[in-house]
């Protein structure tokens, strides 16, 4: 028996297999590294959007957009008043509904409301106006 032969047995196998398995094992290590690596270098450039000037001001501007909405509606709308929010499907009118269910209450249809909330283009609140008229 020759040295090869050998070693073949004294391992328990051909050495084809086994190197083919740290070489799979070495692939996979690495492409997860490149993976994490990517991942970490991804999460930190939208952490740096996020908190970048305009991110916060662009925030900060719709932070006072809505406190503007929310003021006008305690302003116009008696407390507990039934209010409907026509097409309330649109971005909007949401914010509408959302801000108005704190004060007033909001109906499923213009039959059981006493007034129709709706914003419009205007100055009052950034670009937008509270529009609140009787049914």
């Amino acid at each position: 028996m020759d040295a090869a032969q050998a070693s073949q047995a004294a391992s328990g196998g051909p050495a084809a297999p086994r190197a083919g398995k740290l070489l799979g094992c070495a692939a996979v290590c690495c492409i997860s590294a490149a993976a994490l690596g990517l991942s970490i270098h991804h999460g930190l450039q939208d952490t740096a959007a996020y908190l970048g000037k305009r991110s916060v001001d662009l925030a900060a501007a719709n932070d006072r957009q809505e406190e503007c909405i929310y003021r006008a509606i305690r302003s116009k709308l008696p407390r507990g008043a039934p209010i409907y929010v026509p097409d309330y499907a649109h971005g909007k009118e949401v914010r509408a509904n959302d801000l108005a269910t704190l004060w007033a209450v909001p109906q499923p249809a213009p039959a059981t409301a006493r007034w129709i909330v709706s914003l419009v283009r205007g100055r009052e609140c950034g670009r937008l106006r509270l529009k609140v008229r009787p049914r």
